[in-house]
């Protein structure tokens, strides 16, 4: 703790520290006060004083709890304690004494006792030690609304209390051997069976404190004596360092019809003599499992426990059987089971039964019992209406999240698909919902969710609705203009008919061909070095195709020799058959190759559409020439301007052909 002094005046005062409950200083002259490994004792309210020879002045006051484990601080019992059975009001009680508060728990046998077992009950009383102290006494009362009446044999245990606070556990425990003392008492069945011929064990279990001094066997009031007939063994349970629990078995040797019948068991202690009667039978189905309780019930899970009755002379299992849900259990080995997957807050209804060699018992009496509620902590989402997204926040690894959505007030369905483990953003654009909400469920039981909680997302229903037109309208627009190139490309193959022919152009490159009155023709491709041939004549004309010196043809105007060595292409659009092609490629190749000298690898292409169907190389980007040739009649060729015609790039020559455009516009 540190005392600030603004002055410490004239002449300098002297710093002392003080305590409640202490009227001298602490001997501390100083600024800081160290407490080194302070206990809770050292807790308390302090405050420094400073002081010269004119005057003393007062800090304020500091109160300090220092925290620590439980202490153990008081038995009123030792550590062992002997109890006649039927005993009423016995209790154990232990004190402990902390701060904080202690908590107190007792134990039998190192299982928790709790308040609701029926057979116990627990109080505890706290008063205000020394301060900050708080002393916790702590009551293990044998009265309940299950005990029928004082202590029971199965009280006889080792019973502990144990406290802890914020701080943690104590480090000395309470522990006592409570010692329920009882005559004998037996254990086990009334019967034992066998088939003729065969040996069989009649057992005698016997349970008493002190521990018995004889277990002895008669047949017809006879005591039974070893001998070739009948043999012993006995054996001893143990618990701690206190024998309470004996078997001794009696051996029947090669069963015969007499052998059957009622056999004695006379045990004896300290406390008295007792006896059970044990009947030898023929071997049959078992008896019917009794005593069925539940032993831990949880919100999905429910423990059952029993005692088996006698097995008809073979080894048994056991089957356990849910009723309200139809599940069924088989070959249970043990008088235990835990049904697992069931719902919170819901009724079930058990029984249980035996299975031997012989057959199957009867049932047990039904079981009913209510599973636990569950706490489920809610999960949080928000809604971002600009991105369309919810983002899920998920709070413990032990739970998952379920994204519902739901139109226009319809009931709520599943969005995520599956359970949200981990806090995640989901996009919900295009879904057709129009509020969203969250359940939380159990990670591994999904179906275990719950209540959904309000609506934490509201979105806008046009928002959806304007998204679905959206999307139809461009689907629409798509197919339309699917339809319109259709259409377009169809109309334009109808209408195409053009009869031209072609020469070189004065610029040396091969241009569409005029129709003959002077309006351009169908518009091709060209390159520098090609010659386009148009014509619709039929087979039996061909010969009368205007292509020049190539066929003999009656064109005014052939093209000349040294423009014959520049071609590369020819072009020809002519309603025939392959074998025409075949003859116009050998007449141009025999053509071109006496006026140019090169080799006959001139390749005339040609179409029976009047469009062209590409080059044996890709020509390159198209053009038009200013000057085109036109046909005016009866042989005249001339020159056709257009004004700045020349182009780049697959664009429309001509603003009059739109269809051109399109078809252009689509390539």
């Amino acid at each position: 703790m540190k005392c600030i002094v603004q002055d410490l005046g004239n002449p300098a005062g002297i710093i002392r520290w003080y305590k409640t409950n202490q009227s001298d200083p602490l001997g501390a002259i100083s600024a800081d006060l160290i407490l080194d490994n302070p206990q809770v004792s050292d807790g308390g309210t302090y405050w420094c004083q400073v002081e010269n020879t004119i005057s003393s002045a007062i800090s304020n006051r500091l109160t300090i709890k220092f925290a620590d484990v439980p202490q153990l601080w008081s038995l009123n019992s030792s550590k062992e304690t002997n109890v006649s059975i039927g005993t009423i009001n016995h209790q154990l009680q232990c004190a402990y004494r902390g701060f904080p508060t202690p908590e107190i728990y007792w134990y039998k046998d190192s299982k928790a006792i709790s308040g609701d077992m029926g057979l116990y009950t627990v109080e505890s009383d706290t008063i205000i030690d020394v301060e900050p102290y708080r002393r916790v006494t702590s009551t293990l009362k044998f009265a309940g609304k299950d005990r029928e009446s004082g202590l029971m044999v199965n009280d006889f245990a080792r019973y502990s209390c144990i406290a802890y606070n914020s701080v943690g556990k104590s480090k000395l425990n309470y522990e006592i051997h409570l010692n329920v003392l009882f005559s004998p008492k037996f254990s086990g069945f009334s019967k034992a069976a066998t088939e003729l011929g065969l040996d069989v064990e009649i057992n005698c279990l016997v349970l008493s404190y002190p521990p018995v001094t004889s277990i002895q066997f008669f047949r017809g009031g006879n005591l039974i004596e070893p001998n070739s007939k009948y043999s012993f063994s006995i054996s001893e349970y143990n618990v701690g360092n206190r024998v309470y629990q004996q078997k001794r078995s009696l051996k029947v040797i090669s069963v015969s019809a007499e052998d059957y019948g009622d056999y004695r068991c006379e045990t004896t202690n300290a406390l008295g003599t007792e006896f059970t009667d044990i009947k030898l039978i023929k071997t049959s189905v078992p008896d019917p499992p009794t005593g069925l309780v539940s032993t831990n019930v949880t919100w999905g899970s429910v423990t059952l426990s029993w005692t088996a009755a006698f097995d008809g002379g073979f080894t048994q299992a056991f089957t356990a059987e849910e009723i309200t849900e139809n599940k069924l259990i088989e070959g249970i080995k043990e008088t235990q089971f835990t049904f697992q997957g069931l719902s919170p807050l819901k009724t079930y209804k058990f029984r249980v039964y035996s299975i031997n060699e012989r057959g199957s018992s009867g049932k047990s009496q039904e079981l009913s019992v209510t599973t636990l509620s569950i706490q489920i902590p809610p999960s949080t989402l928000v809604f971002d209406e600009k991105s369309m997204t919810v983002k899920v926040n998920v709070n413990s690894t032990a739970f998952c999240t379920k994204l519902q959505g739901s139109l226009d007030g319809q009931p709520y369905e599943d969005v995520s698909g599956e359970c949200i483990l981990t806090s995640k953003e989901i996009l919900v654009r295009g879904l057709p919902y129009t509020s969203y909400r969250v359940a939380t469920c159990v990670v591994n039981r999904p179906d275990i969710c719950n209540e959904s909680s309000s609506v934490a997302a509201q979105t806008s229903a046009k928002n959806n609705q304007k998204v679905v037109i959206g999307v139809v309208v461009s689907v629409f627009l798509v197919l339309l203009i699917v339809v319109v190139i259709i259409a377009v490309i169809i109309l334009r193959k109808k209408r195409q008919n053009p009869k031209s022919a072609g020469t070189a152009s004065k610029s040396g490159h091969i241009n569409p061909i005029l129709t003959p009155n002077g309006v351009p023709g169908e518009v091709h491709y060209s390159h520098p070095n090609q010659y386009n041939i148009n014509s619709d004549l039929d087979e039996d004309e061909i010969d009368a195709i205007p292509y020049g010196e190539f066929k003999n043809s009656k064109a005014e105007s052939p093209v000349p020799a040294q423009q014959m060595q520049n071609l590369d292409y020819v072009y020809a659009s002519v309603q025939k058959k392959s074998s025409e092609q075949n003859k116009m490629n050998e007449a141009v190749n025999a053509t071109y190759q006496s006026k140019s000298g090169k080799p006959n690898n001139l390749n005339i292409l040609v179409s029976d559409n009047s469009e062209a169907i590409g080059y044996d190389e890709q020509p390159p980007s198209p053009y038009r020439s200013p000057n085109d040739l036109a046909f005016l009649g009866d042989g005249v060729m001339s020159f056709h301007r257009y004004p700045s015609m020349s182009e780049s790039g697959y664009s429309t020559p001509d603003s009059k052909q739109l269809k051109k455009v399109v078809y252009e516009v689509i390539v």
